[in-house]
């Protein structure tokens, strides 16, 4: 039976996303497994080009897909049954997800006849980390979906909580820790945008688009200037296990060549990754 790992991203997440699978070929002994790890970024995809600018349902309304957001990749979680000709086994997560620790059990992980493994959560099941049984998924056609979603037969909330997929059996919560490092963590989750190791300190509205204008006609960013307040920043995150874990990695990435100095530095002048990284690895 064939096993891949599948790597959500962007232009933007782009360099997050190689650190996540150095992660999982080394920590996650993928590499050690030959399971083989593939980065899927959306910015390369003419499927996703051609969305872009399109109106899809989110939560009861019709928003704009934007290919600047930093989210932009949500909706390639849904690619991967398709890209292994429906046969197989998947697991698909998030470039904000580390592995620190062996990943290989997932691959022998009983289905009990169900399609999807994913972490239960009171909105539904987190598909930011999810293992597929590739078989059983032939309605995930990602060109299907988003017409869709286009057509307000779906809701983007539906979709991404699984709350139609009938077929979801509990994963461990250990394989989508949130912000923070037990002993029994597998997958590492930095889930919050404004708190992503690698961002702190950029400003916000250079890595996504900013909220829609005041009374659909004053930006944000000119409301803020008059009234004198600073705009919005990338935070620190809250736990430094976890900031440290990343940078670790991230080190480690760098030197194994798995990150270039290049596209350190394309990222840092594009401001997708923090200006004082260099030193944060050093």
């Amino acid at each position: 039976m064939s096993v891949e790992i599948f790597i959500q991203a962007n232009d933007n997440q782009l360099v997050a996303a190689k650190v996540a699978k150095f992660a999982l070929e080394t920590r996650g002994c993928a590499g050690a497994r030959g399971i083989p790890v593939r980065i899927m970024n959306v910015d390369e995809m003419k499927l996703f080009e051609a969305f872009s600018g399109v109106d899809y349902l989110c939560a009861g309304q019709m928003i704009r897909y934007d290919r600047r957001h930093v989210q932009s990749f949500t909706l390639s979680r849904f690619l991967p049954p398709e890209m292994m000709s429906f046969s197989g086994r998947a697991l698909v997560i998030d470039p904000d997800v580390l592995a620190l620790r062996d990943v290989s059990d997932l691959m022998s992980f009983d289905f009990k006849g169900n399609a999807i493994a994913a972490c239960r959560r009171e909105k539904g099941w987190e598909s930011s980390v999810m293992l597929l049984d590739c078989a059983k998924l032939p309605h995930w056609r990602i060109e299907t979906i988003l017409g869709s979603l286009k057509d307000a037969r779906v809701d983007y909330v539906d979709l991404i909580w699984l709350r139609n997929e009938p077929n979801v059996l509990d994963l461990e919560q250990s394989w989508n820790s949130h912000d923070r490092i037990e002993p029994d963590t597998r997958l590492l989750h930095m889930t919050r945008m404004s708190t992503q190791p690698w961002k702190t300190g950029l400003r916000v509205g250079a890595t996504r688009p900013d909220a829609p204008p005041i009374l659909g006609v004053i930006p944000r960013t000119l409301a803020r200037r008059v009234l004198g307040r600073p705009e919005p920043r990338f935070e620190r995150h809250p736990d430094a296990d976890v900031e440290h874990a990343f940078m670790t990695l991230f080190k480690d990435a760098v030197r194994a060549g798995a990150v270039t100095e290049a596209e350190i530095s394309d990222a840092i002048a594009r401001e997708r990754i923090r200006p004082d990284i260099w030193e944060q690895i050093a």
